[in-house]
């Protein structure tokens, strides 16, 4: 997702995005260091092993692209987290 960077009203877009085992966004910060923001996918173990039992894990180790604004705007209206954090929800 963007962010605002403090008071200054600037809009950073996150440098990549890997949508794995948890939703992670890579930025760079002012001085050019990496921050690394991430939410797991998966509430339990129990769901994340049944996950990789699944085959979906096998049929796409990476997992699928995400567009952190549509995921914000689905944030903000109320959708469930449980729904947001689904593979191909955003």
């Amino acid at each position: 997702m963007v962010y605002r960077a403090g008071g200054t009203g600037r809009v950073r877009e996150p440098a990549r995005r890997v949508p794995h085992l948890r939703r992670r966004a890579y930025y760079r910060d002012p001085d050019g260091n990496q921050v690394e923001l991430l939410v797991d996918n998966f509430p339990t173990v129990e769901k994340l092993d049944a996950f990789f039992r699944g085959g979906a894990f096998a049929k796409n180790p990476i997992g699928v692209n995400f567009d952190p604004e549509w995921l914000l705007a689905r944030f903000r209206r109320g959708d469930p987290t449980a729904e947001l954090v689904k593979q191909g929800s955003a």
